[in-house]
């Protein structure tokens, strides 16, 4: 009867506790980030933005894919979709392919915008990285631009042009 008491009482102690630490089971977390200036505006984590005027090419913009699980993230690739895909460029055509981080890696993963020469305006894409996170296995960035004519008065994009993009 004794034996079977302390069974129990061990059986219940387990319970109550629950699995050792080491005991649960390890997986990758995926995190995609902009990086400065808009990362550190709240909100914009998910978005990239660019901005250019005349027709002048600026540099590659990031984005920080990072791996806070405790886990291997396998990346199985980075595309861009919608109504201006193709003038947005992942600069990077190993990390578009797919890539592995470690538990605490990151990579950066360059962006490329490239107007249409006289297409004035917004301009809006998706970022979409596929990764094997079993909660976040698709990550949508939206990438957002602006082409202005120029730099003076009425070549400027509009107030609402600039905050709705």
């Amino acid at each position: 009867m004794r034996r079977i008491a302390a069974l129990t009482a061990l059986l219940l102690a387990l319970v109550v506790s629950g699995l050792p630490a080491d005991a649960q089971v390890a997986e990758p977390n995926i995190r995609v980030t902009s990086q400065r200036p808009d990362s550190r505006v709240k909100g914009v984590s998910r978005r990239l933005i660019f901005s250019t005027a005349q027709g002048e090419s600026r540099p590659a913009r990031v984005v920080r894919v990072r791996n806070i699980g405790g886990a291997d993230l396998t990346v199985t690739s980075m595309s861009i979709s919608g109504a201006n895909a193709s003038r947005f460029a992942i600069t990077d055509a190993d990390a578009a392919d797919g890539f592995i981080l470690q538990p605490g890696g990151h990579r950066d993963v360059p962006i490329e915008f490239t107007p249409f020469a006289t297409g004035y305006g917004r301009y809006a894409a998706q970022l979409t990285t596929d990764s094997n996170d079993p909660n976040a296995p698709e990550v949508v960035t939206q990438l957002k631009a602006v082409h202005a004519e120029g730099y003076e008065e009425e070549l400027e994009p509009t107030l609402f042009s600039i905050l709705s993009t």
